[in-house]
């Protein structure tokens, strides 16, 4: 939708705004770092650009995601979790998962990049390590 309302030039130059250097909608390859990824994540959660109504329905639409085999499936049932928006990206040999994973603790960013097609357990494994490490004190 962005991309007819905006236009591809236009999405990418957003993207760099918000400091994601690699990722571009003008490169069919679709290039992304999780870095980049992360950027697009953190923007969203605060709202950059974004009025409330908007960025209230893009942290909805996250939540509602259906693929949930990912960093959903390794923290929503764990205590203090109180909700995991995500989008993932599956190609041959890469599996993606980014997240917005919001806690009792308050809310941190989650991308992760593996190889492999379907590669959902390393994909949890290192999301509960991250978020191990991040709600530990």
């Amino acid at each position: 939708a962005l991309l007819r309302l905006l236009g591809p030039a236009e999405v990418d130059a957003a993207l760099r705004g918000i400091g994601v250097a690699t990722m571009s909608v003008n490169d069919p390859g679709l290039p992304a770092t999780a870095r980049d990824l992360a950027l697009v994540m953190a923007a969203i959660a605060r709202g950059d650009g974004l009025t409330q109504g908007a960025r209230d329905h893009a942290l909805g639409l996250l939540a509602a995601q259906e693929i949930r085999s990912g960093i959903p499936a390794a923290l929503d049932a764990l205590p203090g979790v109180r909700r995991v928006g995500n989008k993932t990206g599956t190609w041959p040999n890469a599996t993606r998962d980014v997240a917005i994973v919001e806690t009792d603790r308050g809310a941190y960013v989650v991308a992760i990049m593996a190889e492999g097609d379907w590669n959902w357990d390393l994909v949890q494994r290192a999301a509960r390590a991250v978020h191990e490490e991040l709600t530990r004190r």
